[in-house]
């Protein structure tokens, strides 16, 4: 288990390293209208005072990341003694898996949201008095968006343990290192679009000084910040698959 938690921070540092700005504009583009760009992203990251910020907020997400990989190795690796035509029964776990990730991710984000689109979030003070205290209003901050960040996390579930069993299905030879780079790339492109929605209204169920909760004025605003987010979860999800691989191979090997 030591050996598993130093794989799953290490990659939650590769990751946050990475990928974390990408995070960052997304969750800008999605609750704040006059973040939305021509391609989005890359001309806010080329913006000096995103650049200077581009980080906030890192930490919350560091530990979200780190706390949900080392069970998503563990039940990556159960899930390959499920029979490769029960597809129904891999959505399930993937779903079921990714309703329990968001028990996690949901007050961390709750702390990480506000800190990237800059409103007034859960100061350490708020921590302490929910700790101590645990008053009605800073607990509801803290789970506000739960439902949606349950969603998003149970489609991304699915998506995932779905397309891996039907890729052992379909082509049960091993893929090499770029073919299983490519392979997560698009399945992580897949989880974006379907998870957008989801992910959309929990960014503005938790930033909610900017928008009214929970609303958007139509169902192109369900895709604000698309772009962004499929590159980090397209990218997240190459590594997550390429170190999962390494880890199941290590966990079969034969004692001694």
């Amino acid at each position: 288990m030591a050996s598993l938690l130093a794989v799953a921070t290490g990659t939650a540092l590769v990751e946050s390293a990475v990928l974390y700005p990408l995070d960052f504009c997304t969750t800008r583009m999605q609750v704040r209208p006059d973040y939305v760009v021509p391609r989005g992203p890359w001309r806010l990251l080329r913006s000096a005072p995103v650049r200077r910020r581009c980080f906030r907020g890192v930490l919350p997400h560091l530990a979200a990341v780190t706390a949900v990989q080392v069970p998503r190795y563990l039940v990556a690796t159960t899930s390959s003694a499920v029979p490769v035509d029960d597809t129904g029964r891999l959505a399930l776990q993937g779903a079921l898996a990714g309703a329990a990730e968001a028990i996690v991710i949901t007050p961390l984000d709750a702390f990480k949201i506000p800190m990237q689109v800059g409103s007034p979030g859960l100061s350490a003070n708020d921590i302490y008095a929910t700790a101590t205290r645990g008053p009605e209003r800073e607990w509801s901050r803290l789970w506000r968006g739960h439902l949606y960040t349950t969603l998003r996390q149970s489609t991304y579930g699915a998506v995932t343990f779905t397309s891996v069993g039907l890729l052992r299905r379909f082509y049960p030879e091993e893929l090499t290192g770029p073919e299983l780079v490519l392979f997560g790339c698009l399945t992580g492109a897949v989880a974006s679009v379907l998870g957008s929605p989801f992910d959309v209204l929990k960014s503005r169920a938790q930033a909610a000084e900017y928008v009214v909760p929970n609303t958007v004025a139509s169902s192109r605003d369900l895709f604000r910040g698309l772009s962004s987010r499929l590159w980090r979860v397209g990218l997240g999800t190459a590594l997550a698959m390429v170190v999962s691989d390494e880890v199941s191979r290590w966990l079969r090997r034969p004692a001694g």
